[in-house]
């Protein structure tokens, strides 16, 4: 039988490999609005995950994160209050990385404006 402490490092030292594998995608609100709508899919891939509910949104100044997911591409779309919208590439994110969208009001389309 292993001694606890040693049961304990073998646990962190997994924990530490998962995370060194995966990724962090961050949406960080400054554009003077809320934005309602976070969603992101792997570049070229048609299905669309969703990260606020339609119950929830980012206040100005907020950050909002989905991690763990898998290295790579990933396109992201954002929508704010007003209906207004911004999508973006990550390019490829490599395992351990963050990535941090700073999202402003100039990257907002807004077509009735």
């Amino acid at each position: 039988m292993l001694p606890l402490f040693l049961l304990a490092l073998a646990c962190t030292s997994a924990a530490d490999k998962r995370i060194d594998r995966t990724i962090t995608l961050t949406v960080d609100n400054q554009t003077g609005n809320q934005l309602w709508v976070f969603d992101y899919t792997g570049c070229g891939e048609d299905d669309w995950y969703y990260v606020i509910a339609s119950d929830e949104y980012v206040a100005n100044g907020d950050k909002v994160s989905e991690r763990n997911l898998d290295p790579g591409c990933y396109e992201i779309f954002v929508e704010d209050e007003e209906g207004c919208y911004a999508e973006t590439d990550t390019g490829n994110v490599r395992g351990g990385q963050k990535y941090t969208w700073t999202l402003r009001s100039d990257d907002l389309y807004c077509p009735w404006f």
